[in-house]
Formats: structure tokens, sequence, C-alpha cells
């Protein structure tokens, strides 16, 4: 039972743990949230809607100051209530010279021949919002909230000088709901894993950092959101695209984000500010949704399909390069790169599987088997192996012979593994290459042994399609993303 009112209590005055003022801090939280939107927060206690700052950077300061005081980690609230008086005063008084917690890049208009936009390094640099946070002196944490800000002081003085600013007019009350490019949802934790709720809309495409520190998932609320891969703590929220995110893909070495989107562009971004580096767009009169933004490890190349073909851009130049093959399926997992050769994968309209080499330009590999549509791909770590994932509910491993040899494995897949009972839209081979993780339209993710086929275990943690799959480098956890809202970051038993 909790000891506090349902919905302003903080969750940890439900357990048995000793409070501390960081239970006040986050029930002020509530409160300043509350006037700021106008919910009620007893009807869905813990899960309060993000907030809108409309493009005031003054109330993406506060909304950003609310949700620090309401995260279900005590540990991740202000140190003390001073630091939280501290801030808002300074909130009120305008004040400046705060360091820059992340930055933000409106989307910009689209450019021609899918080519960067004319000016398009400096608009998104003098467009930019900027959001900041104080960080808390040295030595000014739990001990300042002794020296005269009482509990009874923290809501009422809090409360009142949230009240002051709305009053002045600093953000809107009762705020329209949506996707805030600023504040993240709760992050639920049970057990081995999390659960990230942050997006407000179908989850697309997660893609887990190659450094393994971070995951980054895209989706149709036109976000791309960056949290720390061991706690689901968020790190920035990308609001670069005016569409739904179809795609997000880390640089090698995860200082970058690639993200493509159905707003017809491929947009390149620092991934721990936010900031965007480039942008490409093709003509109006072939605009499209993109998918891909998969980054080679071999060469300086993004793959994307666009129109059913595939384009290969320069990361070094940011120019488009065109392709060699399609029609390829419109789906955000048709394309994956060879480990350790530039060769993609590549899932075609024709219920095929074709390996193509951008240095020879040819075709591989083409594996026939499927009965409809191939929807997701991926290689094996070692590079001479793919799998595949179809509308036939279907999943095929296919041995890949030398690029310099052109084949056609018709029929000829080492494996084929029936166990879902809907379309296969993710697959994943593990870092490990010892097992495979399939899911789709059946709702959950199916892991098993890459040699024999043999079912390990069966996630059922979602609640709508699952539509991506990552891996985490020790092969012991997986992130997956579904049209359920939420990246479920889970072990593999």
């Amino acid at each position: 039972m909790p000891l506090g009112s349902p919905g302003y209590a903080a969750p940890e005055q439900y357990g048995k743990v000793q409070t501390t003022p960081r239970a006040d801090i986050y029930s002020l939280g509530v409160i300043l949230h509350q006037l700021l939107t106008g919910d009620d927060p007893t009807t869905t206690p813990f899960l309060l809607a993000p907030i809108r700052p409309g493009g005031d950077p003054t109330l993406a300061r506060l909304a950003l100051l609310v949700k620090q005081m309401t995260e279900m980690d005590e540990s991740h609230r202000p140190a003390s209530a001073a630091a939280v008086k501290d801030e808002l005063q300074q909130i009120r008084a305008g004040q400046s010279g705060q360091r820059v917690l992340w930055s933000v890049t409106p989307a910009e208009t689209r450019g021609n021949q899918f080519s960067p936009a004319p000016g398009e390094a400096t608009a998104s640099q003098s467009r930019q919002r900027q959001i900041f946070v104080e960080p808390p002196a040295e030595g000014q944490r739990e001990e300042r909230s002794s020296r005269g800000i009482s509990r009874r002081k923290l809501l009422v003085g809090g409360t009142a000088l949230g009240a002051a600013l709305a009053s002045l007019g600093v953000w809107r009350l009762f705020a329209p709901r949506g996707p805030s490019p600023l504040v993240p949802g709760h992050v639920f934790t049970s057990g081995n894993g999390y659960t990230y709720a942050g997006h407000t809309d179908a989850v697309i495409a997660v893609a887990w950092s190659p450094d393994g520190a971070h995951i980054a998932s895209a989706s149709a609320d036109k976000t791309v959101q960056v949290y720390d891969a061991a706690k689901g703590s968020p790190a920035l929220i990308y609001t670069g695209h005016s569409s739904g995110v179809t795609g997000a893909g880390w640089s090698p070495d995860s200082s970058r984000i690639v993200s493509t989107g159905l707003d017809s562009t491929v947009q390149m971004w620092d991934a721990s500010t936010g900031n965007r580096l480039h942008l490409l767009s093709p003509q109006s009169n072939q605009a499209g949704p993109i998918y891909g933004g998969i980054w080679s490890t071999e060469v300086p190349r993004i793959a994307v399909v666009a129109d059913s073909a595939l384009n290969l851009i320069d990361t070094d130049a940011w120019q488009n390069l065109g392709g060699g093959t399609g029609p390829i399926a419109m789906a955000p997992n048709v394309l994956s790169w060879a480990p350790h050769d530039p060769i993609i994968a590549i899932a075609e309209q024709d219920h095929s599987v074709v390996t193509w080499g951008i240095n020879t330009e040819i075709g591989g590999a083409r594996g026939i088997g499927h009965t409809r549509k191939v929807m997701a791909v991926d290689w094996s770590p070692d590079g001479s192996k793919v799998v595949s994932g179809a509308q036939d509910n279907t999943v095929r491993v296919w041995s890949i012979p030398p690029m310099n040899q052109s084949a056609t494995l018709s029929g000829t897949s080492l494996l084929v593994y029936r166990g879902h009972t809907d379309w296969v839209l993710a697959v994943a081979w593990s870092p490990d290459g010892s097992k495979i993780a399939s899911a789709g339209r059946d709702k959950t993710v199916q892991v098993w042994d890459a040699t024999y086929g043999k079912l390990l275990f069966t996630y059922r943690g979602h609640t709508g399609p699952v539509n991506s799959l990552a891996w985490s480098l020790d092969s012991t956890f997986i992130a997956s993303a579904s049209d359920d809202k939420t990246v479920q970051v889970w072990k593999v038993s």
C-alpha cells in the first residue's frame, strides 16, 4: 500500500524501502506536469504523457526538468530540493550560460536529385534548438536540502513558483498531446531487462551501437530515440524527420547515425548531440518512402532502398552513387551488409534473396525458395551464410558461394524454420554465430539454433507485431521493436 496519494506518490513509496527527499521531488514533478498538461495523474499512475514544448526553448527546458523529477529510478532525479529550486528560478529569470545537454535540428526544405539541400549545413547550424540543463554544483547534493528547504516548503514553494511561471505565459496550459522531441517516456524494468516506452507510435527499427553502449530506435512518431543500452536511460531524441522514420543505422565507430523516412529523406546526424550533419532527398517526382540506412564496416558506403531500387551513398562526399539491382521489397529490413566484405544481401520483390558485390557490380548468389515476398535478411557473423524471413511464415538459411561464382540456389537452403504462424518481419543472427532470432506479425520473437533449427526460446512480451531485432555484442540480450510502441530489451534464456 502506498504511503501517499496514488498518482502523486513516488514508485518507491509502494515498497518497503526508506524513502528520501527524492520521493517529494517526484511528487512535485507530477504536480507541475498536471499544471502544464491538465492531465489527472491518478487515472494512470507513473504514465505521464510527454509534454509538448511547441518550439518554445523555455518550455523545453522546463519539460526536461519535469521529466527528470518524475524518473521511475530515484537515482536519476535531481539530487536535492535546492537543485530543483535553483533550476526553477533560473528558468523563470531566463538566465543563460548553462551547458548544452543536446541539440535538435528541425526538418529542412528537401533538395533535388537525391542530393544535399542547398545551404543545408549552414541552415541546420543556424536553426538548431539547444536544450540546456544546469549541472549540480559539487558538494551541493542532499546536504543542501537540509539547510532550510523542508519537504513542505519544497511542495508548496515549488508549486507556487511553477504556477507563477504558468501565469507569465512561459508555457501553454493544457497542451495538446503528441510526440515530444525532448521528453522520452518512462523505462520499466523487470527481471533481466527493461521496456523502453518513450515512443508514441509504432517502433519500426532498432539498432544496437557497435560499441555496445547505446540503442537507437526509429518510429512512426517521426523520431529516433537514443538511450543507454544497459538501463534504458534516455540520451537524446532526434526530430529532424517530418514523417515516420523507417530506419536507423550506426556508423562503425558509433559516433553518427543515419536515418531514413517516409518523408523521402536520408539524414546523417551526430549520435551524441543530435546535430544534423547531412541530408539527401530525391526529386519531388520521385518522392516516396526510403528504407534501409545501413552502414558498411568495410567501405564508406550507406545502403538505402528508394523507389524499389538500391542506392549507395558515399559517406565521405555525401552523394548518391546509385545502385545496380532491383526491384527490391519496400520494407525496413530488406538490406544487410556482409561483415567482412563490401557485399549486400537484398530481399527482392520476386520472393528471392540476392547477394550483390559493390566492387564487381555483379550478382552473386540468388536464393529461390520462399513462396511469398521476403521481408528481412541478415548475414552470419562469418559472412558465409544469409538468413531470410518472408510472408510465407518461414525463415530460410542460405550458404553463400564466393562472389566470383554466380549461382542460383533454387530450393537449396540449408535450413527452413517453420515456427511462426504469420509473416516474418525481422531476422537477426547472434554475434557469436550460434543462434538466430526471428520475429513478426504473430507478436513473438523466436530464438533457435542456427545449425539445426531447434527452437530454444520464445519471447511473448509484445502486444503487437514485432518489426525489428538487434542483439547485444555478447549475444545474451535482444532488443525487439514493436507496433505496441515499445522497445523491449530482454535476456535470452
